[in-house]
């Protein structure tokens, strides 16, 4: 894979980058695949961290979110990742690995020892390529088939 060009990944809560975010969101999320705003944002979003990946001149090309998922007293750190949205013309270019591995980063450095995300089937084998697993739990979001996958991160990749 060729090196990404200059970028800037951003990293903070709902109110510092809820507009960049919801830039991408809307592109991909509303006008792309016929969410509702609606569907499209909730609770969640005041409560995760956010990342945006900006280009030199200012635009907005991907973005994701980090949540804490959470889980019984017997169950390990487990954060959630979702809203991973490139914007179409970005794709396969590296954006949404980068997005990932970043995340996976501030999860680790918090203390997550796994993570866990909803992924639309067809970009299943996206995120088995960076070491998810598909959990049996299968729904449907919006019309999309959607799959669970788990990362486990005390394992090394």
């Amino acid at each position: 894979m060729k090196p990404l060009p200059d970028h800037e990944c951003q990293l903070g809560g709902w109110f510092v980058m809820r507009q960049a975010a919801m830039q991408v969101r809307d592109a991909v999320f509303v006008q792309e695949q016929g969410f509702t705003p609606q569907e499209e944002y909730d609770e969640l979003d005041a409560d995760a961290l956010h990342m945006v990946i900006r280009l030199p001149d200012g635009a907005v090309i991907a973005t994701a979110r980090l949540l804490q998922e959470p889980v019984a007293a017997d169950e390990p750190p487990t954060g959630r990742i979702g809203r991973v949205a490139v914007l179409k013309e970005w794709r396969g270019q590296g954006w949404g690995r980068l997005l990932l591995l970043v995340l996976q980063d501030e999860a680790q450095q918090r203390g997550d020892q796994r993570l866990v995300l909803g992924a639309q089937q067809v970009a299943a084998p996206f995120y088995a390529r960076l070491g998810y697993q598909p959990t049996p739990y299968t729904y449907d979001e919006g019309g999309i088939p959607h799959v669970q996958m788990v990362l486990d991160m005390t394992k090394p990749s």
